[in-house]
């Protein structure tokens, strides 16, 4: 039986991450995107960038990892939004996903109990996990620097 863990994310953890993201992008996302939404999503996944939002405590990053191997990222902008979702295509499926998330969003509202909401903007691709979650759109598709995204919101439980 294989070992899971999800954890939270540093420095060194963030090169892997953001490749796990990249991948993950580039064959589920990409593919629906403008040249420039491709441009503008890789240059919010920089290294140097996400390391500097990181330091600030303005991003905050979990992975999943199985046999320490890394199979999923989770990245809150703030406390209250979840900034990027990705799961390696061979763990999909699998709860990874809302393993992360409910890890993500606990650990958010021990920070800050008044925490009552988590937005996202998901891509088309990700909208039936987002519903199945309880997540409900607040707006239509919107396309905004070439990013596809459907913004959608869950009130957060209360402890």
């Amino acid at each position: 039986m294989s070992e899971k863990m999800i954890r939270q994310l540093q420095g060194p953890d963030l090169e892997e991450a953001l490749a796990l993201v990249w991948e993950v992008f580039a064959e589920f996302e990409a593919p629906t995107f403008s040249d420039e939404g491709i441009e503008e999503f890789w240059s919010f996944i920089d290294l140097e960038y996400m390391t500097m939002q990181v330091g600030e405590g303005a991003m905050t990053f979990w992975g999943a990892f199985e046999d320490d191997y890394l199979v999923g990222v989770c990245a809150f902008r703030g406390l209250d939004h979840i900034a990027l979702l990705f799961v390696d295509p061979e763990y999909q499926r699998r709860g990874i996903a809302t393993s992360l998330v409910k890890k993500a969003v606990g650990d958010c509202k021990r920070l800050d109990p008044s925490i009552d909401r988590v937005t996202v903007n998901s891509s088309e691709y990700a909208r039936p996990f987002y519903e199945a979650m309880g997540f409900e759109a607040t707006g239509p598709l919107t396309v905004d620097s070439g990013i596809r995204y459907i913004p959608m919101m869950i009130k957060a439980e209360r402890e």
